[in-house]
């Protein structure tokens, strides 16, 4: 199996440019993740085997970030999007 490009542990593929269009919507908006949210994905983050510090092996995102922001998505789909606009 290839291994995708990387540019400082960020995949190069059409999902990552999905994700940080989303996330600099949820910034730009203020759509933040509400509390109990943020509490849920960082507790099965925490368990997830692609886990690594503080960033996701499989996207690349800095974990404590991507919980926050309201339309973000495991890449593994273990937890999805809370927004309708994604």
């Amino acid at each position: 199996m290839r291994r995708r490009p990387r540019i400082a542990k960020v995949p190069l593929d059409i999902a990552t440019i999905r994700s940080l269009t989303n996330a600099v919507k949820d910034v730009t908006m203020g759509r933040h993740a509400p509390e109990i949210l943020k509490d849920e994905r960082r507790r099965i983050c925490h368990s997830c085997p692609f886990r690594k510090e503080n960033r996701c092996t499989q996207c690349g995102c800095f974990i404590k970030t991507k919980i926050a922001l309201l339309s973000s998505e495991c890449p593994i789909n273990k937890w999805p999007s809370a927004s309708r606009d994604s």
